[in-house]
């Protein structure tokens, strides 16, 4: 019997065979549950899918065997760091899909695939797929297949514009773990990109309290999650929840760590998937750096419960693959250790007293840029003002 079914908020109790010719199809923001063991024909698909919106999420209980689809929309063409919600999916195979609008690079040929090797100089740390690569560049390779549980910066050309990334494979039947730094070498630079390994979604705040001891304790407490401008740092607390094939930057305690995603932690989520806290009363502070072609900002915010050094879990230090050639930031008011901090917290009582926050700024020699403040919830009578403390003005 060949049949074609179209799923919507079903939730399975007992095993699921789908046989010669079937096709299961979950839609964007719907759910299928199996209670048990799945089986998918070798001439059969199960299918999850997505959109700009919402995210399908196939959840099994027991094991599954035989390939899954999950079609992984994305919105634009700009980079996306990505993770395969399946195993054994071939990198080679991936690219050549036309359907996948893998962009190429006209210089180099490499293809708009890479994963992150902390063991490269920096600047050269995203390192591509590429069939003939070039021995004398180290961010060149031929990857062989999509690591589960590891995250790639990604790109669709122009051309292809918004669509899928189809990724056809395995499902994994028991808890992912992945090593942080993803190369081991001994070493400084101890960042990694990795990312949910399953059709599904997952909490953040779960998935970081399963793994107490793998992510930094102090300033780079957070998932980074690229935004298309930076990377922003998400709580370790959040209630948010990662959608299926949602990489991230992540940096380790020490070397040589396992993160573990686990199985069990997987929910299903029938809303929009989004990585950023809805707007609250809390006063901000957002200060801006342009220069007419790149756009950087950094954040501050008030809270009774922060003091003017670190606090972690809200003080988030900015994630640097080596000096970057144009960025702001802030440094901490008071014992500052020279880190860069994205985001700082401060008393609430600052707003009735005169602080001076230290900015750290990068840009090119005789580059001309533009700041911006914006301000949110900040109290009537409290003024921001930039000094320039080499030529004495504001």
């Amino acid at each position: 019997l060949i049949c074609c079914v179209f799923l919507t908020n079903v939730a399975w109790s007992q095993d699921l065979y789908v046989g010669s010719g079937a096709a299961i199809t979950t839609l964007p923001g719907s759910v299928l549950f199996v209670g048990s063991n799945t089986s998918i024909d070798a001439a059969a698909s199960l299918t999850t899918t997505s959109d700009a919106t919402a995210r399908g999420s196939f959840i099994v209980s027991g094991t599954t065997t035989g390939n899954i689809t999950y079609k992984r929309y994305i919105t634009d063409t700009d980079w996306h760091v990505v993770s395969a919600p399946v195993t054994d999916q071939s990198i080679p195979t991936f690219v050549g899909v036309a359907g996948n609008g893998v962009a190429i690079s006209s210089t180099t040929s490499s293809h708009a695939v890479s994963y992150y090797k902390n063991t490269n100089t920096a600047g050269n740390r995203w390192t591509y797929h590429n069939a003939a690569p070039d021995s004398e560049k180290e961010n060149q390779e031929t990857l062989v297949d999509f690591n589960t549980g590891q995250g790639y910066s990604m790109k669709r050309t122009a051309a292809g514009g918004a669509g899928d990334y189809t990724f056809t494979g395995t499902m994994a039947n028991d808890d992912v773990s992945v090593t942080i730094p993803t190369i081991t070498t001994a070493g400084t630079h101890l960042w990694s990109a990795i990312g949910n390994p399953f059709p599904s979604f997952l909490t953040v705040s779960e998935i970081s309290a399963a793994n107490p001891n793998a992510l930094h304790a102090g300033a780079f407490a957070y998932l980074y999650v690229w935004n298309g401008t930076s990377y922003a740092p998400e709580s370790l607390t959040s209630s948010l929840q990662l959608a299926p094939g949602q990489a991230f930057m992540v940096r380790a305690r020490s070397n040589g760590l396992s993160f573990v995603f686990s199985k069990i932690l997987q929910k299903h989520n029938s809303g929009a998937a989004t990585f950023y806290k809805p707007s609250t009363a809390t006063p901000t502070i957002s200060v801006h750096l342009t220069n007419g072609t790149l756009n950087k900002a950094t954040n501050l915010e008030f809270l009774d419960s922060a003091t003017a050094g670190l606090d972690v879990g809200y003080d988030a230090g900015a994630y640097q693959d080596g000096t970057p050639s144009f960025s702001i930031n802030t440094h901490l008011v008071s014992d500052s250790q020279g880190i860069d901090f994205t985001r700082q917290s401060l008393p609430i009582s600052s707003l009735d007293s005169e602080v001076a926050i230290p900015l750290s700024i990068n840009a090119g020699i005789d580059e001309e840029v533009t700041f911006r403040v914006d301000t949110n919830n900040v109290p009537d009578g409290v003024s921001v003002y930039l000094e320039d403390t080499l030529n004495n003005t504001f």
